[in-house]
Formats: structure tokens, sequence, C-alpha cells
């Protein structure tokens, strides 16, 4: 049984990384005591939906490094999912697919980083999100709906091309100020084009904290 980090338990854990097959198979049976799946080092270039189709009550998901350039449609079932690894693919998303990862509201982990996404989910429903990999992700704007999340400890933006900051996030109303200077002190924004007034925000935003 795997737990999780509150010591509950999610379920058993089928580890299949590193294996190279040709294909996984269509599964007809029921494989709901199964709360974490691993998928990662499979050289897999498009989603087993097959497969994963039977896996809904999955809790944790790890497709990481694989050559995928979509995002697995199998993901719109899982309404469970607290964990998904898809770092290192080549994922882009497009507004539909980006709005079914907005819609994983369990979501506590969403490592991406290495993919080329172009838009990024919006998290305004995704209330407990603990850790956030989107470097290299090939994102030119600020994702939404991070400023008010209440339990964020990793923000990774590193490395792509962002160039402003939203209102929001770098000049919030008095009232929001400590709220956003946590959520601020765990992001990491380094390696992005901000413009110069962007950077003019960021000393003006740092003056206030002071």
């Amino acid at each position: 049984q795997m737990l999780n980090n509150d010591g509950q338990p999610i379920g058993l854990e089928l580890d299949l990384s590193g294996l190279t097959l040709p294909s996984l198979p269509d599964l007809d049976v029921d494989f709901s005591h199964v709360g974490s799946l691993k998928l990662s080092n499979m050289g897999l270039n498009a989603s087993p939906e097959g497969f994963l189709t039977r896996y809904r009550h999955l809790r944790w998901l790890d497709l990481s490094n694989n050559l995928l350039r979509e995002l697995p449609p199998a993901l719109g079932e899982m309404h469970g999912l607290t964990r998904l690894y898809l770092q290192n693919n080549q994922i882009r998303l497009s507004p539909d697919t980006a709005q079914i990862l907005s819609q994983r509201v369990t979501l506590r982990a969403l490592w991406l980083r290495g993919n080329s996404l172009g838009i990024a989910p919006d998290f305004s429903l995704i209330t407990d999100m603990r850790s956030l990999s989107l470097s290299n992700a090939g994102l030119d704007t600020w994702p939404a709906g991070l400023a008010e999340q209440p339990n964020l400890d990793q923000i990774d933006l590193r490395n792509n091309n962002i160039t402003s900051i939203p209102a929001s996030v770098i000049a919030p109303p008095d009232e929001q100020l400590t709220q956003t200077a946590r959520v601020n002190d765990v992001t990491s924004v380094s390696g992005n084009p901000l413009t110069e007034g962007a950077l003019l925000q960021v000393r003006d935003y740092s003056q206030r904290l002071e």
C-alpha cells in the first residue's frame, strides 16, 4: 500500500518504468485498487488510452521522460489525481487540453517542465496545489490562478519566454500583499526575458515589502 504525505493509503503501485514495449495492452479488468501508476522512460510516443482508461481511480500518475506530444485524454476521467508527472515529453497544450488540467481540482503536484506547452492551464479551481514545475515549458504568459494559492511551496517558471508579470502578482492591493508575498517567495522566474517595465515593477514591489 502506498501512503500519501498525510499518511493515508492511496492503493497499490504498479511500476512499469523503463520497460521498452511496442504498446501497452487494452484492458478489460478493474484496476480500482491501483492508486499509483508509473510509466516513465518507456519511449511512449502516444498515450496508451486503452490501458489508462482502466485506472480512473489513480491518485498518482507518472508519464515522465517519454515522447508524448499531446495530453493523454484519459486524464479527463481521473477525478482524484493528486500528483501528475509529465515532465520531459513533447506535449503541446490546446485550449481544450489545458482545460482538462484546469479541472483536475484535486492536484497537489503538477510537473510539466521540459515540454513545449505553448499555454498554461488556469489554476484558479485547484485550491490545494503544493508543487508546480513549469520550467523550460515554452510559456510566454504568466499562468492564471496562482496568486491566491494558500499552500504552494514551489512554483518553477524558469527559462520560459515570459515578458510581463500580472498586477495581481506584482502590484497587489495592500490587503493582499502578505498572501502574494508568500507565494512570490516560492516562485522562480530566472531565465525569462522580462521587460524593463516588469523589472521596475519588481523593484517597486520589493520596496513595498521593506
